[in-house]
């Protein structure tokens, strides 16, 4: 899974260590400009202060990204909240394929049970509430 890292200082760096023990491809960037243009291009941003703003500044401006973002401030937990982000991700877009069958006459049934899948996995790895410290 490739994970965007944005943020500068010791914590960017501090995350992208454990992201990349964790197993993670990870990738950095230190402004809000590049972490709104790589977004786009990896399953999940965690996003923490950049050089040239804040860190409320830089959600504000991923939160129009279908990109899901965890806060840099998970610190243990980071690499949970990361894997529960995707699952996030991909209940979002088997949703969203369950709304356009049922709203095209489609069998929804492949995209629910997929959504349903994924929203079981995620429940598994993190618990009966698995995306409270998700944005």
């Amino acid at each position: 899974m490739n994970v965007l890292v944005a943020a500068t200082a010791e914590a960017g760096r501090d995350a992208r260590e454990r992201l990349r023990a964790a197993g993670f491809t990870v990738e950095t960037v230190k402004t809000t400009a590049a972490a709104r243009l790589r977004a786009a291009t990896v399953d999940v941003v965690v996003a923490g202060p950049p050089s040239d703003g804040t860190e409320t500044a830089l959600i504000d401006t991923l939160t129009d990204t279908d990109t899901p973002v965890v806060r840099l401030d998970a610190a243990s937990a980071l690499p949970t909240l990361v894997r529960v982000a995707d699952y996030h991700r991909r209940y979002r877009a088997a949703m969203d394929e369950f709304y356009e069958q049922s709203r095209s006459g489609g069998d929804p049934e492949p995209a629910a049970a997929r959504a349903d899948a994924v929203r079981a996995a995620a429940r598994e790895l993190a618990g009966p509430a698995p995306f409270t410290r998700l944005l």
